[in-house]
């Protein structure tokens, strides 16, 4: 079952790769709101790393289950 979504072709490209690529975009949005807020360059809300922070784990989860499902 999953491993139709897992390989769902957009533009040639397997969808677990795009979600693989939103995720690290995510995690590095994460970490990049608070190295900006410990230098005092940007006055973005902390809730804002934590929401970053828990949508990076939730996808990297379902990124996770997809890759091993697609195997099993």
């Amino acid at each position: 079952m999953f491993e139709g979504i897992t390989y769902y072709m957009i533009f040639r490209i397997p969808f677990i790769v795009y979600l693989g690529i939103v995720t690290f975009i995510l995690f590095l949005i994460t970490g990049l709101i608070a190295y900006l807020r410990r230098k005092e360059k940007t006055k973005i809300p902390v809730q804002w790393h934590f929401r970053f922070a828990y949508l990076s784990i939730v996808l990297g989860f379902l990124h996770l289950i997809l890759g091993i499902s697609s195997y099993i």
